[in-house]
């Protein structure tokens, strides 16, 4: 059970399984140019730029984005003002965009599954970890910041 405190590694494991599902020949019929394509894309870019401005706010608190380790500072700021779990956000509009530009479910699945097991077990942990560590500081956020959106 510990592989599923690596979020980051468990999507990446869902998208490949989601590719691998593909027919071979379907990579070579996406047109990103297409309507689908392009807007996929576009929320792909955003979704990056927004994991990178994320792991800054990190670097510059200097604490860890890594959930398994005890984190040094509560971010509130920037991207976690908006979302608890801002870079788990991303990763899951990546999943979609990249559904919508190969126009399969399978992908769709993949983020539905990695949205499944980030809700029910990794954030429960880490909000667990966050409410001993930052505990009244740890109970304003909750209240003024919602988990997703």
């Amino acid at each position: 059970m510990k592989l599923f405190n690596l979020p980051f590694l468990n999507w990446i494991f869902l998208m490949i399984l989601a590719g691998l599902m593909l027919p071979s020949d379907s990579w070579q019929t996406i047109d990103i140019y297409s309507l689908p394509g392009i807007i996929g894309s576009i929320v792909i870019l955003i979704s990056l730029i927004w994991i990178f401005i994320c792991v800054g706010y990190f670097i510059y608190f200097n604490t860890s984005p890594d959930p398994r380790k005890a984190t040094a500072k509560l971010i509130t700021t920037g991207p976690f003002k908006f979302s608890r779990n801002p870079m788990y956000l991303a990763f899951l509009l990546i999943s979609l965009a990249i559904a919508a530009i190969s126009r399969s479910a399978y992908f769709i699945i993949a983020g539905g599954l990695f949205f499944l097991l980030t809700h029910y077990y990794t954030v429960p942990k880490e909000e667990k970890m966050l409410a001993r560590c930052f505990s009244e500081s740890w109970s304003d956020y909750i209240q003024q910041t919602r988990r997703w959106l």
